[in-house]
């Protein structure tokens, strides 16, 4: 393989069969430029195996897509990526990998539903007299650095993206996580007021 293709090449394996490479792409830009996407192909029957290389512009977005994008869900299947072994110059998937029965009936093959359960969440903490769970709440994440509450953001962001039935149960058991977001939004000037208050039932209370 070319010299300039080292550690720029990804191997990206359990492609949803009904996804299309646009779809895989635009996953793997969340971490940097590809450069070249390639499916794999079964030369006797036509049809995808089911993994591709993908060529990101620099070794960090390559690293990083290793880092942040294994197991990572699309249309049900949690993609396999990991360092191609010839900088994806010839066909072989990795050591170990074991590709995804093909469909017989042209249709992908039914997934198992996610499951939405989580773990125990820990306790909270008593309130101190006179004060609300959203003024306590406003002062916590006040003293937090700029870093911490995009981090906190994009965490967020993250399962709800991957998991979203987990994300809406974690929200319903702990609403004040709602008003946590929406305090770290404002702190951080990535919403407007006027926004926030169109969204936001003035009836409903935040939980203690």
């Amino acid at each position: 393989a070319p010299n300039d293709k080292a550690g720029k090449v990804v191997f990206i394996g359990n492609i949803p069969y009904g996804g299309t490479e646009e779809l895989i792409v635009d996953t793997l830009t969340r971490v940097g430029q590809v450069v070249n996407f390639r499916l794999v192909y079964d030369k006797d029957t036509g049809r995808p195996k089911g993994f591709g290389f993908a060529e990101f512009a620099d070794a960090d977005a390559a690293a990083s897509a290793v880092r942040n994008l294994n197991d990572y869900d699309v249309m049900g299947r949690k993609l396999r990526v990991d360092w191609s072994n010839d900088n994806g110059a010839g066909d072989a998937a990795p050591a170990g990998y074991t590709p995804a029965p093909l469909p017989t009936n042209g249709q992908e093959p039914v997934q198992p539903p996610q499951t939405s359960s989580l773990p125990p969440l820990p306790p909270g903490t008593d309130l101190q007299p006179g004060l609300s769970a959203p003024d306590a709440i406003s002062r916590t994440l006040s003293t937090l650095p700029p870093a911490q509450l995009l981090d906190i953001l994009s965490q967020m962001k993250g399962l709800v993206m991957s998991d979203p039935a987990k994300a809406t149960e974690l929200l319903r058991q702990a609403p004040q996580l709602s008003y946590a977001i929406f305090q770290s939004l404002l702190l951080l000037n990535l919403v407007d007021t006027s926004v926030l208050t169109t969204i936001i039932d003035p009836t409903q209370a935040v939980a203690p």
